[in-house]
């Protein structure tokens, strides 16, 4: 990280600190834990916050409200609390921010962060834009397992011929970085990937885009399918397409736009 974005990050908690200082501010987290376990230091869990520069809740929602701003310790009773989203853990007495709850991978029972993954996918190809990928989890019924999809920008100028070994690479990478291989992998055009006004990429949306089929996509990699039931409409005609696809010689990958 370059040390003009240290020193904003830098300054930037050290606000933070004196802001929970001045107004006597309190953080807690919610985990699943060991009950015999008394050390909780180093444990992953949302961050709460409570105090009085945290507002009372929603305008004119109340079950949202008590939902995101009104949560409660269950050992103590301590709170109200606000749900922050936020996962993190804290380390001699400073708090660590790990990802967003609703962002968390779970494959296999282990957790994964998708900047993590969005980071090792876009180190292993030269032609993999930069902040411009999203990684995503979709399952097709319920209780089953998790499918990892990458969704990832690159150059306009790469050959059609060189896309299928871009999915290689990714492969690898995640393998060896990782231990995990992705279900799906989408390449698409610079700027096709969803983001805010601010330009931070939009997982959620480019994941609904994913299920709908709504992707301006360059190359398609599907790993074979075991059959499911209980899928949503939008998950049913991904599934339906991705046999489709199997159907056809087997072949799994495949470019958008290029001659058959």
């Amino acid at each position: 990280m370059p040390k003009d974005a240290l020193s904003t990050a830098q300054t930037v908690v050290d606000l933070l600190r004196q802001q929970a200082e001045r107004y006597h501010d309190k953080v807690a987290f919610s985990f699943s834990y060991n009950g015999d376990d008394e050390d909780r230091s180093d444990h992953v869990g949302e961050i709460w916050i409570g105090g009085p520069s945290v507002a009372q809740g929603y305008w004119a929602a109340p079950v949202d409200s008590d939902t995101t701003f009104r949560v409660f310790l269950s050992d103590t009773g301590e709170g109200p609390f606000l749900r922050t989203g936020d996962l993190g853990f804290l380390r001699g007495g400073e708090l660590f921010i790990t990802g967003r709850c609703k962002d968390l991978i779970i494959i296999g029972g282990a957790n994964y962060y998708p900047n993590d993954i969005e980071a090792t996918v876009q180190d292993c190809h030269p032609a993999f834009l930069s902040g411009r990928g999203a990684v995503f989890a979709v399952t097709f019924e319920p209780n089953a397992a998790e499918q990892l999809v990458v969704v990832q920008e690159v150059d306009r100028q790469v050959s059609e011929i060189k896309l299928g070994d871009m999915v290689d690479a990714i492969q690898i990478a995640l393998t060896e970085h990782h231990g995990i291989q992705a279900d799906s992998v989408i390449l698409v055009e610079p700027m096709r990937i969803p983001t805010t006004s601010s330009g931070k990429i939009q997982r959620g949306a480019c994941r609904q885009q994913f299920l709908e089929r709504d992707l301006e996509t360059r190359a398609e990699w599907y790993a074979p399918l075991q059959p499911n039931g209980g899928r949503s409409p939008e998950e049913a005609t991904v599934a339906e397409l991705i046999q489709a696809a199997l159907a056809r010689g087997q072949q799994t990958f495949r470019q958008v736009g290029s001659t058959p």
